[in-house]
């Protein structure tokens, strides 16, 4: 083998290990930034009255970290708690995406603010069991028990039943809806409401009536972190994804 050739060779290994160390160091610095992060992620819930079964996990997206170091630019952080917990609220996901995040390198490294994201995008999936726990009907002119309220969901249509007695007549309260949002509110839109499939005495229908005159439904939120405010929600067979934004948000402050 020529010396030349020896010389290409350990050119070659030296720089396959020197690229080795650059990414072991990529990935070392970004570990120790995500663990700070974390750790002010679990600030943030706590103070927001929330639990989580274990400790927020942090991702900084983007490669190479230390590029972005440098710059002071973050493409993309992301925070995933695992069933949150909030004002008696369970949550079976939660899931923050931060993008666009400047931070300087000595504040990133150290969990030192400011740490200050352009738009934060938040998701949050909830079982039916907990959304039926929450939701709260108004204007009913008659007692009931919050606890037979029966939720059903059938392509987007939200069905609600609840056993009623009308002017002495045991029925069941049928109201279809929609969940909407407005303002960061949610609230289920009621468009059908009757009783199940049977024909009311006089009294017993001049007091359905009345209901669907002012039979109003709400579903309670919990307090959401980083300032996000609800901007949809989709449900399926398993419950209802909830999705909220926020610009100019501080991770870190």
């Amino acid at each position: 083998m020529g010396r030349g050739r020896k010389i290409g060779i350990a050119l070659l290994v030296m720089l396959v290990l020197l690229l080795g160390l650059v990414i072991v160091a990529d990935r070392v610095g970004a570990g120790v930034a995500e663990d700070k992060l974390a750790e002010q992620a679990a600030i943030e819930l706590k103070n927001n009255g929330a639990t989580t079964a274990s400790e927020p996990k942090v991702e900084i997206g983007g490669f190479p970290f230390l590029t972005q170091v440098l710059g002071g630019n973050y493409e993309r952080i992301t925070i995933t708690a695992d069933k949150p917990q909030s004002d008696d609220i369970k949550l079976e996901t939660m899931t923050i995406v931060a993008t666009d995040v400047k931070a300087a390198a000595s504040d990133l490294l150290n969990g030192r603010g400011p740490v200050t994201a352009s738009k934060i995008s938040g998701t949050a999936t909830m079982s039916w069991d907990t959304v039926r726990s929450l939701i709260t009907l108004a204007n009913l002119p008659v007692p009931f028990d919050p606890a037979q309220l029966e939720v059903k969901v059938t392509n987007n249509n939200v069905e609600l039943r609840l056993p009623i007695a009308l002017a002495g007549y045991n029925t069941k309260l049928v109201a279809k809806g929609t969940i909407t949002v407005a303002e960061g509110k949610v609230n289920l839109k009621l468009s059908d409401i009757q009783a199940e499939g049977v024909e009311l005495p006089r009294a017993a229908q001049s007091l359905l009536n009345t209901i669907k005159n002012r039979l109003t439904a709400t579903i309670r939120t919990p307090k959401m972190p980083y300032t996000l405010t609800i901007q949809n929600i989709e449900t399926d067979a398993n419950g209802v994804r909830v999705t909220a934004t926020a610009a100019n948000v501080e991770l870190v402050s």
